[in-house]
């Protein structure tokens, strides 16, 4: 018990000398120690995505979750991408009535021609029947003794069938033309150019047209005749008088197969 008494005592001697000693150190002049800097706490690195995040103790607080619980960012929203649209692929059910439609119609329209070609073909027959025997030719007369015919020049109802010199026209009976024709009305026209034999200054170009009648299963003849009896070029020299008498004709002639 006496050495228990002691041992407080000392304990109780100890605490008034600590308790007094920093006043004593202040009347000296002294200064009191600093008390020590907090140990300083340096923040553990960030947990990685492939490390695993250190596990907590229970009844413990880590700075980082401390500062997750002070501070929660707003959980950021992901909207998922939007998925690229496909292209929109042409409907059958609106398709396929457009293309039978226009099947229709290009059938329809090419069984419109086929009918007029097998009409076309049907009348062109007809009328090969008709024409076969209904055929026209012309010939020139050249009966001019003092001209020289230059050139001469043949048409059919408007479309040119012969042109040429007067090489010929020597012959009254060569055929210049010859070729099928309808039965009915047409125009006959021709031009021919002439000139003097005594002296080419004197010349003069004829143009005329003559209609005739071709009848059905006939041939048609048609000779146009030059006859010329000018003396312009003889007289006019000799007593300054003179004259062109130029006398045309044309002659249409129907020959039926049985005068052939």
């Amino acid at each position: 018990m006496a050495r228990t008494k002691i041992s407080y005592a000392l304990a109780a001697l100890a605490v008034v000398v600590c308790a007094a000693a920093p006043a004593h150190a202040q009347r000296r002049g002294k200064k009191p120690a600093p008390p020590e800097p907090a140990p300083v706490v340096e923040p553990e690195p960030a947990a990685t995505p492939d490390s695993p995040a250190p596990a907590a103790t229970p009844g413990t607080t880590t700075p980082a979750s401390a500062a997750a619980a002070t501070a929660q960012p707003a959980a950021a929203t992901i909207t998922p991408a939007a998925e690229p649209t496909p292209a929109a692929e042409p409907a059958a059910s609106e398709t396929e009535p457009a293309k039978a439609e226009k099947l229709a119609n290009l059938q329809q329209q090419l069984s419109t021609v086929m009918d007029d070609l097998v009409q076309a073909r049907a009348r062109a027959s007809v009328l090969g029947k008709a024409l076969f025997k209904t055929k026209v030719s012309i010939k020139v007369d050249n009966r001019a003794e003092d001209q020289v015919a230059v050139r001469a020049a043949l048409w059919l109802d408007g479309a040119p069938v012969w042109n040429g010199d007067s090489s010929a026209l020597a012959d009254p009976e060569r055929v210049l033309f010859s070729g099928n024709i309808a039965p009915g009305q047409h125009v006959f026209t021709y031009e021919v150019e002439q000139r003097a034999r005594e002296d080419e200054s004197y010349r003069y170009t004829q143009r005329a047209s003559h209609r005739f009648v071709v009848l059905k299963e006939h041939r048609t003849e048609l000779r146009l005749v030059l006859d010329d009896d000018s003396d312009i070029a003889e007289d006019f020299a000799d007593d300054d008088e003179g004259e062109y008498d130029v006398r045309t004709r044309v002659q249409v002639r129907a020959i039926s197969p049985d005068d052939e």
